[in-house]
């Protein structure tokens, strides 16, 4: 609750909110859509990838259902949690924020990644992203502010 308060106070969401300018929202509007074809993109090129490597389409297909599968694993219990802690009427702008915070943060990633497919193969990229991911994923399992959520 007390981060969800905070949030609701930084002076990015109070400009957002409370600003006389007409811009503000369409703004922050823009920066995630910006963000979300992006991600979009990135996936679209994942996507041809596998598809590329499968023998036929029926391999790939599996392999988009368990990454799906996987995603639903993830992301169900991580919004369940998060509504759980936020008070009712702060929920829609803690997520909104939340996404929003998501999306900025996305950004230079795939600007370095992008940077970086000019040089290593794209393939190299994805498995070290890949291997990142894991790690993170291992060393958050064995954090207690992850691991004991109640």
């Amino acid at each position: 609750m007390e981060f969800a308060q905070w949030l609701e106070n930084t002076g990015f969401s109070t400009w957002v909110r409370e600003s006389p300018r007409i811009w503000a929202f369409p703004v922050i509007l823009l920066i995630h859509t910006i963000g979300m074809a992006l991600c979009v993109g990135v996936s679209a090129g994942i996507n041809f990838r596998i598809l590329g490597f499968a023998p036929s389409l029926l391999p790939a297909l599996v392999i988009f259902f368990c990454i799906g599968a996987a995603n639903i694993v993830f992301l169900v219990p991580n919004i369940t949690i998060s509504q759980e802690v936020t008070p009712p009427e702060l929920r829609a702008r803690v997520a909104g924020a939340r996404m929003a915070l998501l999306n900025i943060t996305w950004l230079p990633m795939f600007a370095i990644s992008g940077a970086l497919a000019d040089v290593v193969d794209a393939g190299v990229l994805i498995a070290v992203a890949g291997a990142l991911t894991l790690a993170t994923a291992v060393i958050g399992a064995f954090a207690p502010t992850v691991r004991d959520v109640p």
